[in-house]
């Protein structure tokens, strides 16, 4: 991403130089056609993934970039015996540290108005691991490039440039060394290319994180464009080639990159093999040269060679933008909910202003002029105080007294905490053949010591949720058994869409949970809860492979049930309040309104008319079946929802309630369980 300015890549075009040299760094504006062919293929991927899914290819092709250019001027200047490293980091950093200091604190004080404590918390270890060249490793640790909340972190873009500031610690002193001993420079290239290139296609097989965020299995990429520059700087005479050659390879060399675009997605084991289509082609394009018609016509086109220039802005100012704008839209950073296409193509708009304000007004003002080590110092300390913004953020766990106020003037009712699986010893039958699932696997005994239960609730999230609430106004006791995001239903798997589908490995854990609170003599009342709307939207049903309808899996889960002699109780979902009111709010310690948080009570009753349904065809035939009902405790006369003008009852994702909903839901289900072994 970063870029060489003009007066370095026409350094060896003095006669001192050479002619080798000056072919190998005069300035070519084909690199940087090339260059934009690259940020244009990562910035439609980042706002229009749609449209074009494998245009995070573009920061492959800028690896090689780096590695040409990189190389092209070490290589001179060994050559010419005027390398310095205190003058190679110098250049580094006037090129690196400006437009990524601004950057860094642009996103962090906007943060500040749009984060909550949590995520300004993570923001601020990120700016820490962006200053210091890391982020690579801090993402790696945390999660995948392409999950969901992947889509919500503002700085996750800076991976690459880390690699490449790695590459740049550990290359010039190979270079270095290699010269020093009269070492053929290709071949330090070919043994980290090679050795590279072997660790990314056996660690993508283990594991795509590895391979994807670690500068061992990306150095090869970076050397494909060294030895580029190396073939270049050795070569006796200047390299012409034939026009047929050059433009077949730089057709050849682009026709490469189209395909990559268009055949590698997120679910490719990427980098691995599939990492050739765009790095090789690159390699081709601009070992073509501007003999090639492609480069001079095509990628030297002025409006391709501006782009390039703002090239490095470009990338550290798009994401920030798409990112923060995602989470203003979907508080839970969801990479499914993206904003509306016209706000999509507004921000990119919005970036490439930036960029080029960016690279007018603060690159080249520092890159021209004196180049002092002052000037070298001062960006030093410009990212000194970026990082220390960043450190004093995580350290203060995100400064939570920004929204104490707003919850003093409007109380709102914490979250309950996700670390709630643990496998009961006593039950090891629920964990047959199954690997517990930690954060999702919901296995819990009110009290903790009890070994026989009167209830047993089976279910996702939103039946943790009720349990919670359940367990603190009813005496019996009770057992908590489900997996998150998986419905209560017998035989049947579950995948979640998306633009990879990602499988839930439902079964046979849920299988367990059911059969186990059937078999059981002491269980009385078997309680069913689930957030069912995300299995009609969001989550894809099968059985034994096939997709599969949920009101019939429900009928047939509660028909077997029923059949147990047992007490069954199908907890309806709680109303599901608009998108509207749970849209994150700006400033974010601005209250969300009340009178957005509802929805008309007939839309929940006409929204839940399949369950009642199901409900009564079953329970015709098996009258220990019946539904509890919700509606009483978060409904009025005519809304449901956020009823409670003082106090609001859920989450910010709108269809989980907070401890003070379930608190109230618990109660409300505690006396209809009383009442019903009370009347048998």
């Amino acid at each position: 991403m970063e870029q060489l300015s003009r007066h370095e890549q026409v350094i060896g075009s003095s006669p001192i130089a050479g002619s080798n040299v000056s072919i190998a760094l005069k300035y070519r504006a084909d690199v940087d056609g090339l260059r934009a062919v690259a940020v244009l293929a990562v910035v439609g991927f980042h706002a229009f993934p749609e449209r074009m899914p494998g245009g995070f290819v573009g920061v492959d092709i800028f690896f090689v970039i780096s590695g040409f250019l990189i190389s092209s001027l070490l290589l001179h200047s060994l050559q010419e015996r005027t390398f310095s490293f205190a003058e190679f980091y110098a250049r580094r950093i006037r090129r690196i540290f400006p437009a990524l200091a601004l950057t860094l604190v642009a996103v962090i004080a906007f943060g500040w108005l749009a984060l909550g404590p949590e995520e300004y918390q993570q923001l601020g270890k990120h700016v820490v691991a962006g200053a210091g060249f890391v982020v690579n490793f801090t993402l790696w640790a945390e999660s995948g490039y392409f999950d969901g909340a992947a889509g919500a972190k503002p700085l996750l873009h800076l991976w690459s440039l880390g690699i490449e500031e790695q590459f740049y610690i550990v290359w010039p002193l190979v270079l270095w060394l290699a010269t020093r001993v009269g070492v053929n420079r290709l071949i330090p290239v070919a043994v980290i290319g090679v050795t590279s290139f072997a660790a990314n296609a056996f660690i993508v097989q283990q594991s795509r994180l590895d391979a994807f965020y670690f500068p061992h299995t990306r150095f090869w990429e970076l050397m494909l464009g060294s030895a580029l520059a190396c073939v270049a700087v050795s070569a006796k005479q200047p390299m012409h080639l034939p026009s047929t050659t050059a433009n077949a390879m730089s057709f050849t060399g682009l026709g490469m990159i189209a395909a990559s675009l268009a055949l590698v997605t997120e679910a490719s084991a990427f980098p691995g093999w599939w990492a050739l289509l765009p790095t090789v082609g690159a390699a081709l394009m601009i070992q073509a040269g501007n003999q090639a018609w492609l480069n001079r016509v095509v990628l030297s086109w002025n409006p391709m060679v501006r782009i390039g220039l703002i090239s490095y802005p470009l990338y550290l100012w798009h994401w920030p933008l798409l990112a923060y704008a995602r989470i203003l839209v979907n508080p839970e950073g969801d990479a499914a909910i993206d904003p509306s296409r016209s706000i999509r193509v507004s921000l990119v708009l919005v970036a490439f202003g930036l960029a080029w304000l960016t690279y007018k007004l603060v690159e080249q003002p520092i890159r021209t002029g004196q180049r002092s080590p002052a000037k070298a110092l001062g960006l030093v300390a410009a990212m000194l105080v970026a990082g220390v913004m960043g450190w004093t953020t995580y350290a203060s766990e995100g400064y939570p007294r920004r929204i104490e106020t707003a919850k003093a003037r409007h109380p709102v009712a914490a979250q309950m905490t996700s670390a709630n699986s643990r496998s009961l010893p006593p039950y090891p039958a629920l964990f047959r053949g199954v690997t517990p699932v930690d954060g999702r696997d919901l296995l819990l005994a009110n009290p903790p010591s009890a070994t026989r239960f009167d209830i047993a609730m089976i279910g996702d999230s939103h039946a943790w949720v009720l349990y919670d609430g359940l367990i603190r106004s009813i005496e019996r006791p009770a057992l908590l058994a489900g997996r998150g995001t998986c419905p209560p239903l017998f035989t049947v798997d579950a995948v979640r869409r998306g633009r990879v589908e990602t499988p839930l490995d439902c079964q046979p854990f849920v299988d367990n949970a059911l059969e186990y609170v059937i078999a059981d003599p002491d269980t009385d009342v078997i309680v069913i809860a689930a957030y069912f709307d995300q299995y009609h939207r969001d989550v894809r049903l099968t059985l034994a492979g096939q997709s599969t309808v949920l009101q019939d899996a429900l009928r047939a889960t509660l028909t077997r049930l029923g059949g147990s002699g047992k007490t069954v109780v199908l907890a309806h979902d709680v109303p599901e309040i608009p998108r509207s009111c749970y849209r994150r709010q700006f400033p974010v310690w601005e209250p969300r309104p009340h009178d957005e948080c509802t929805l008309p009570r007939d839309a929940y009753e006409a929204s839940r008319r399949w369950v009642i349904d199901v409900v009564r065809d079953v329970s015709s035939a098996f009258p220990n079946v019946v539904a509890y009902d919700p509606a009483s405790v978060l409904c009025d006369a005519t809304r449901c929802g956020e009823i409670d003008d003082r106090h609001f009852l859920y989450i910010t994702d709108g269809n989980h309630v907070n401890t003070l909903g379930a608190g109230r839901v618990g109660a409300d289900l505690a006396r209809f369980i009383e009442r019903l072994l009370h009347s048998r």
